[in-house]
């Protein structure tokens, strides 16, 4: 087995069974070793997801044979949802911290690209006014 990328469903919080699709359920870490290791036995009886959206199982696209593929080895950094799993937390919360750590992502991308302007800037005002002292002191 090769190893995990460093952003997979398999270390997500958003990795879910689900139940007659109407009962999701959080992995507990045994579930999680389970799937680390390619074993679904216990899985039998749910469907696997990203309770964002991104993947579910027995959507058309979703070949039963890729289930280790797209959870375990798939590399998810700016792909989708993100959250690192953290074991106990409930959906909701992981949810509203994944929207925050997005946010605040953008606002830092926000931040250097100002930063960046103001710097150019700088440098186009001093360069005009090199060229204009030297317009001014040339005989």
């Amino acid at each position: 087995m090769k190893k995990s990328p460093k952003q997979t469903c398999l270390d997500c919080n958003f990795l879910v069974k689900t139940f007659r699709q109407e009962h999701v359920f959080t992995l507990s870490d045994k579930d999680k070793e389970n799937i680390r290791k390619n074993d679904f036995t216990t899985f039998e009886n749910y469907g696997l997801s990203c309770y964002m959206g991104v993947w579910a199982q027995g959507v058309d696209s979703f070949n039963i044979g890729d289930r280790f593929e797209v959870i375990a080895n798939v590399e998810r950094k700016n792909f989708c949802f993100f959250r690192k799993y953290t074991p106990g937390m409930l959906l909701p919360a992981a949810k509203i911290l994944q929207e925050r750590e997005s946010a605040d992502s953008a606002a830092s991308r926000d931040r250097r690209l100002t930063i960046m302007g103001l710097w150019i800037a700088a440098v186009a005002l001093i360069a005009n006014l090199v060229v204009g002292i030297s317009n001014y002191l040339k005989p």
